[in-house]
């Protein structure tokens, strides 16, 4: 996509040492069937970036039943990147028309302990790896031993008890 072709021409070592990887359209689509059996009417794209995961679920999920999704505001976009999270919903609104003005765009760490999940909610992420010497306010006790960052993403889905679909090393 468009983020995609300008992260080439960004600084790899960068977008390395920040944990960001692209997820492959085939491993969207696994995600999104298996997200799709779990409980819960809000979806919650952790670090969505430009939208493999979100628009992998909606492929899924049908044109009808995407759309109703969208319009009752059961999306949630969660990316710390303002472009990506941008491009995402500009990808969705492409798609699905009017139907994405009800989308709840978080541009912010998901990380951060004032952050929470919408009730009635599961999850699907592929999270940033990487270590971090430091985190978003938190208490994330796992992730501060190991300082890895999907550690820290994992604490906190299972501390706000929303299940979901992850990406794990």
């Amino acid at each position: 996509g468009l983020y995609e072709d300008g992260l080439a021409f960004a600084n790899k070592i960068e977008k390395k040492a920040m944990g960001k990887y692209y997820t492959p359209i085939d491993v969207a689509e696994v995600m999104a069937k298996y997200l799709l059996e779990l409980p819960g009417d809000n979806i919650c794209d952790l670090c969505c970036g430009t939208g493999n995961l979100i628009l992998s679920v909606l492929d899924v999920m049908g044109e009808n039943e995407a759309k109703s999704a969208l319009t009752n505001g059961n999306i949630y976009l969660y990316d710390i990147d303002p472009t990506a999270i941008k491009i995402c919903h500009a990808i969705l609104k492409y798609r699905y028309g009017d139907s994405a003005n009800n989308v709840n765009i978080v541009n912010e760490d998901c990380l951060n302990s004032e952050i929470h999940f919408p009730d009635n909610a599961k999850i699907i992420s592929n999270p940033p790896y990487g270590r971090q010497d430091s985190l978003a306010k938190g208490s994330y006790s796992c992730a501060k031993t190991t300082k890895e960052l999907y550690v820290a993403f994992m604490e906190k889905m299972i501390a706000e008890q929303v299940p979901g679909v992850i990406i794990t090393p």
